[in-house]
């Protein structure tokens, strides 16, 4: 079977597919793949940005959250039909393939389901990488079902954000400050009172604010993309969603501005 692209062949070695797909169905149709199977009935195709002229589709109705709330699973299919259903772990940057297949024809589509598959790293392939980092952040979209679990996304998100930052301390009086950046942009941040371990952590991305963390009560402190009050998660585990006006403006002021001596420390 031939792959248009390189990208394409790569990913496909990852799934392994042991089918063979006849391509018989051009990209602008790929929304009646949802027709061709009771598989897919409700199927909701959605090309990922950034693979390609023929590019990767996922079924964005097909993605589910595990309990530990960091594993995705989703439906996937590539320009010439061939067919995986992926286990990503969004913590660990790990991936699976647990159901192969193709279409044999366009009523006709055959499987073979994969539960020992093993789990392999997806760091090194930039398309692969595309693919995770995509369906990950529609992931975390997804409403958890208890606060509990609405936390763990959120601080899930945070590590995400954070992992394999680079990290630098500094202390100046009292004051311990500290930074920790990817490619050289700040990803967290923290200034605390080095005594009293009184301060204020942040968590950025795209350079803006997504996280405060309020260190004399560990309250956590979540911004949505647009950088909008979304959510405070006190230490005693209750949850804050209703504001009122004078606490938003407080706590949206904070984070746009409560960062900057922090920066001036690190010349940023």
């Amino acid at each position: 079977m031939q792959l248009t692209t390189t990208k394409h062949k790569k990913l496909f070695r990852f799934l392994s597919f042991a089918s063979i797909a006849f391509g018989f169905l051009p990209n602008s149709a790929i929304a009646s793949y949802q027709n061709l199977s009771a598989d897919f009935t409700g199927a909701k195709w959605q090309a990922v940005p950034d693979t390609g002229s023929e590019p990767i589709y996922i079924d964005t109705n097909s993605i589910k959250l595990d309990e530990s709330q960091s594993v995705i699973t989703y439906d996937l299919i590539q320009p010439d039909g061939t067919y995986g259903r992926i286990e990503t772990d969004c913590v660990t940057n790990k991936q699976r393939s647990i159901r192969q297949g193709s279409f044999e024809s366009k009523t006709k589509a055959s499987f073979v389901s994969l539960p020992n598959a093993t789990w392999q790293n997806i760091e090194t392939d930039s398309l692969q990488a595309t693919i995770s980092g995509y369906v990950c952040s529609l992931g975390n979209r997804i409403e958890p079902a208890t606060e509990e679990a609405f936390y763990n996304t959120k601080v899930r998100l945070l590590e995400q954000i954070t992992q394999g930052c680079q990290e630098t301390k500094k202390t100046q009086g009292n004051i311990t400050y500290q930074i920790c950046t990817i490619n050289g942009q700040p990803v967290q941040a923290s200034e605390v009172i080095t005594e009293a371990g009184d301060g204020l952590g942040f968590w950025f991305e795209n350079n803006k604010v997504r996280a405060i963390r309020f260190f004399h009560n560990s309250d956590l402190v979540i911004f949505d993309d647009n950088g909008r009050l979304e959510v405070v998660f006190s230490d005693d585990g209750k949850m804050q969603t209703n504001f009122t006006e004078t606490e938003r403006k407080e706590l949206e002021a904070t984070a746009k501005n409560g960062y900057r001596d922090i920066f001036q420390v690190f010349k940023i």
